[in-house]
């Protein structure tokens, strides 16, 4: 079996995005009928095991909380750490909106930069030499039609105008060889692919009101709740975003140069 020879039936991201899905939605709460919103993403951040989704009611009102599962397990290896649910759901969505906000802004400035100082100039670089061959093409057929009418008034002779009428028909060829590749060069830099492609999942939840499975699936690599209820979120992409920083370091160096 030899992978990617073809075409696929889905994207592969969205291919990836249901394998994630499936991984992390084997378990449902006994009493609802879909996956709980962290399942699968929670961790303690002090031993390693998961935290358990668990549920109880005081004066008539049902609450909702996170446990680890070790402290049960291994009495003494850990603590149980209970983690209201409300609480944990105000802390990502907080994280979510400011790594979102944090990155398309970065994402934006780089985009920016891209667009006004490499992309355009490269653009009208090509178009330069596009119409620079284009003359130099018209100049070379002007002249080639030329040779006809100097064979018949007998200025060339037979051979000459054979060996130049096919020395410009080369010519010509190769002008539109080097026009057709330039377009091509053109065409790709006004619809290049978008260098980051996970920045498209960021704009998805751009305008975030509320975490949803989705989300938290695309997003999120996995949440890890320490003592006293200090909570670390590991978002995807972490290497992509590193790139993106780069990247943006990059350019913010050469807009300094400049400006010196």
């Amino acid at each position: 079996i030899v992978d990617n020879t073809h075409e696929a039936i889905i994207p592969a991201e969205q291919f990836e995005l249901v394998q994630r899905i499936l991984e992390t939605e084997t378990r449902r709460p006994n009493d609802a009928e879909t996956v709980a919103l962290f399942a699968g993403f929670l961790y303690c951040g002090d031993c390693g095991s998961r935290l358990v989704r668990r549920s109880a009611s005081y004066k008539g009102k049902r609450y909702i909380y996170y446990q680890c599962s070790g402290s049960k397990q291994n009495k003494g290896s850990c603590t149980s750490h209970n983690l209201r649910d409300e609480k944990l759901y105000n802390v990502v969505r907080n994280a979510l909106q400011m790594q979102i906000q944090i990155v398309m802004e970065e994402a934006e400035f780089v985009e920016s930069i891209r667009q006004a100082q490499q992309e355009p100039y490269r653009v009208r670089r090509i178009e330069r030499q596009i119409r620079q061959l284009t003359a130099e093409k018209a100049h070379t057929q002007g002249i080639k039609e030329k040779l006809y009418g100097d064979y018949a008034d007998e200025i060339l002779t037979r051979e000459d105008f054979l060996n130049y009428n096919e020395l410009y028909s080369n010519r010509i060829e190769e002008y539109d060889r080097k026009i057709t590749e330039l377009e091509a060069e053109r065409q790709n830099l006004q619809t290049a692919p978008n260098a980051y492609p996970f920045l498209d999942v960021y704009r998805k939840y751009r305008k975030l009101e509320e975490i949803t499975r989705p989300m938290v699936v695309e997003l999120i690599e996995k949440i890890e709740v320490y003592e006293g209820n200090r909570v670390e979120i590991t978002f995807r992409f972490h290497d992509e975003i590193a790139d993106l920083l780069e990247e943006l370091h990059q350019k913010q160096m050469g807009q300094h140069e400049v400006s010196a």
